[in-house]
């Protein structure tokens, strides 16, 4: 006999309520889930620390992101053919609810209940509970779901959930394409890539279903950059990167100072799928990430140590997260294995995560999914460009007061639109100033300045170093002076051995329990440039541990060229009068108010560079060449790239994914301008096998009944053409692939 101690408040009232309820053989709804990824339902059944319990439903719920929702059958006595709808209501003019349509339910449309079944066994299989989806597109502002029961007795029942999805987030991603130029395992030369933005988008799916944010990421690109050093190799300090990621991650950082330091967005470099690589898979210095193109759980990973995440307790991740809580009974305190802590679910499968047995992606075990405690920690975050909205279900006060700011009449009348959003944080205008950058690597207390040049950038971020950055006149008198910056110790490590995603990040030195110099760093200094300046040094507790002077001529730069051709486009110029130590290019597609980084690290003076990272219109180019001491920047050349068709995606169903035709299948994909804008709803086409499906972003439909291959086809449309992307699956009764099926039998 259950316990009516274990039903909610809400349902525990709603049943009370029922005269019926002293009837033993009647059916109630003994509790609704409404989940994106994880979610607390009935906590304190099986997480046996308090301060590990919350209520249920109170994992905030995201705009734009379709939740599922489970409905839980209770009863005294066992119950089959359980059926159920569920129903969304929201408020009226009159602020009284009303129906606004009935969900699809997924999986088998009955349910048999019997009341020996443990908590633990009914969470984890779907099958002992009616399930439903809830679209995106329904996924916005504040409403309610209904839920109807009926036993095959005729016993009925009704219960509900308040469903608060007024919090909009969105995944903001500014990739640098990166294109390999070297050898292959067999130690051939090869040149491939650079990456793309629809890779950037694929390979960001994981981290969709993962994180708290909407359904449709937003993908910027910054310019490119040529890789030709191996990243094969181990650690080199536990917890650690390699030899390569570290030169990488070095180049990246430079990238973004370049790029003008773009705020809000995280920094991914992106290698093309064949680049040689491992133990060591993807790597993070706290300012910049990377990763190779299509593995999304170690994209999602390396984002996590952007936002500010140290690795989670479990495999050989050096010195794990602290504050990572203990979720008894599946973690204890003295051995932590990183438990995500509550059940959760892949909305675009149903597939179940027990908590028991599956560790936080932050983690180098597997398998693996999102936890209670970083899932939480992203509610709000300034990289997710956090916002409430309001759906037009209440008054716009309301909204104003409940969520937002306080209503002002001067600015609010005549009053929001049914839509409107609202930041959470204030957007962050990133200063920049002409600037002299040094950046260089920190090993074993061994400096290696790399890098130096003049350029507008914002202040530096990160630890604050002992290393100071003077500039000196003619006459050896300080005249500008400041702290070199560290990439962060706690960024992450890496290496092989447990990692749930086949192999181990690399970031920085989050292995290593105390010290700054002990492992790579990337370090950074940024002053104001000044004039007057005839050497430079970097001074450690009052010992010049390097130093330049300026060199007596200072190189010119002139004759660039821009030539946009069918594919690619091609620029040369010409430096004399010196040595070059680096070059880049930059461009400006608002003639010239702002820069952003256009090629990282030219080696020649000419390069050709792929049209497509490169967003259509008239734009101007212009060159930044070093000597290592002074830079010159030539006069911008006018370029005008011509439009092209949108570029498409497909998130689900992945190729060679297998689909149930027992459930509503899910059709999700994103179609990008050519210059990386978000396509709306109306510009998705789906078909399957030719035959038309739907129109929408994300779009559930009754999958094909006929068991064996299929394809999904996506097309995208804008005033510049389309483009069509397909992936092949199979649809399978059982829901197992059919290489699994034979061996079953």
């Amino acid at each position: 006999m259950p316990n009516l101690s274990d039903l909610s408040l809400e349902m525990l009232s709603a049943v009370l309520k029922d005269r019926d309820i002293f009837n033993l053989s009647n059916v109630y709804v003994a509790g609704i889930e409404v989940t994106q990824a994880i979610q607390w339902y009935e906590a304190r059944q099986h997480l046996t620390d308090k301060s590990d319990q919350g209520p249920d439903n109170g994992v905030t719920l995201v705009a734009n992101k379709p939740a599922w929702v489970r409905v839980y059958i209770g009863g005294f006595i066992a119950h089959s053919g359980v059926t159920g709808t569920l129903t969304m209501q929201r408020r009226n003019a009159h602020f009284a609810w009303e129906d606004v349509g009935v969900l699809d339910q997924q999986g088998y449309s009955s349910v048999n209940y019997d009341p020996g079944t443990s908590y633990a066994e009914t969470r984890r299989r779907l099958y002992h509970t009616l399930n439903f989806v809830i679209p995106a597109g329904k996924m916005r502002g504040n409403f309610r779901v209904v839920a109807k029961i009926e036993s095959a007795r005729g016993s009925s029942a009704s219960g509900y959930a308040d469903v608060d999805a007024t919090l909009l987030q969105t995944l903001q991603i500014r990739g640098i394409p990166i294109r390999y130029w070297g050898k292959n395992t067999a130690g051939n030369s090869v040149q491939i890539g650079p990456t793309t933005a629809a890779e950037f988008a694929s390979t960001a799916t994981w981290a969709m279903l993962t994180y708290p944010v909407e359904n449709v990421p937003s993908i910027t690109l910054a310019g490119i950059f040529t890789w030709s050093e191996t990243l094969a190799g181990p650690a080199v300090v536990p917890g650690g990167c390699s030899t390569g990621w570290n030169d990488l991650l070095y180049w990246l950082q430079l990238a973004k100072v370049i790029d003008g330091t773009k705020p809000g967005v995280i920094y991914y470099g992106l290698l093309p799928a064949a680049t040689p690589n491992g133990p060591v898979i993807g790597c993070d210095i706290g300012g910049a990430s990377a990763g190779i193109s299509g593995d999304g759980i170690t994209m999602a990973h390396e984002m996590g140590h952007y936002q500010g995440f140290p690795h989670s307790p479990c495999g050989n991740v050096g010195t794990p997260d602290a504050n990572y809580p203990a979720y008894e009974p599946y973690d204890t305190v003295g051995a932590r294995i990183a438990s995500i802590g509550e059940f959760g679910l892949d909305v675009s499968t149903g597939a179940i995560y027990d908590p028991a047995t599956t560790k936080d992606y932050m983690s180098y075990c597997g398998p693996q999914w999102t936890s209670l405690y970083h899932y939480n920690a992203q509610m709000g975050s300034s990289w997710f460009n956090p916002r409430y909205v309001s759906s037009g279900d209440r008054p716009a006060w309301w909204d104003h007061y409940q969520l937002y700011r306080k209503y002002s009449i001067p600015r609010d009348l005549p009053r929001p639109g049914p839509v409107e959003e609202f930041l959470v944080h204030e957007r962050t205008v990133v200063q920049l100033e002409p600037s002299i950058v040094v950046t260089g690597m920190l090993h074993d207390g061994q400096l290696d300045i790399r890098s130096v040049l003049r350029v507008d950038a914002a202040r530096g971020s990160g630890d604050r170093g002992e290393e100071l950055l003077e500039i000196l006149d003619a006459g050896g008198t300080v005249i500008a002076s400041g702290a070199f910056h560290y990439s962060p110790v706690g960024a992450c490590g890496g290496n092989s051995g447990g990692s749930g995603h086949d192999g181990g990040c690399g970031c920085g030195c989050g292995g290593l329990a105390g010290g700054r110099s002990e492992c790579p760093r990337v370090v950074q200094a940024i002053l104001p440039d000044v004039d007057g300046a005839a050497a430079m040094r970097v001074v450690r507790r009052g010992e010049v541990v390097w130093k330049r002077e300026a060199p007596k001529r200072v190189h010119a730069l002139d004759e660039v060229r821009a030539e946009v051709g069918h594919e690619e486009m091609a620029v040369e110029w010409h430096v004399s009068e010196g040595e070059v130590s680096e070059t880049h290019l930059q461009l400006s597609s608002d003639r010239g108010e702002t820069w952003s980084l256009l090629e990282l690290g030219v080696r020649s003076t000419t390069t050709k560079i792929p049209l497509n990272v490169l967003p259509p219109g008239r734009h101007l180019v212009r060159v930044l060449v070093s000597n290592g001491f002074h830079t010159v920047t030539s006069k911008p050349v006018d370029i005008s790239v011509p439009a092209r068709p949108p570029v498409a995606t497909i998130h689900w169903p992945l190729d060679g994914a297998t689909v149930t035709n027992t459930a509503k299948m899910r059709l999700w994909g994103n179609g990008m301008s050519a210059g990386t804008e978000a396509l709306p709803d109306r510009a998705h086409a789906w078909a399957i096998d030719g035959t038309e499906m739907g129109v929408g972003h994300d779009v559930w439909i009754t999958p094909p009944m006929v068991e064996g291959e299929h394809v999904a086809t996506l097309t995208v449309r804008d005033r510049h053409g389309e483009t069509s992307i397909s992936s092949r699956f199979w649809i399978s009764a059982s829901g197992l692939a059919p290489r699994l099926q034979r061996s079953s039998r």
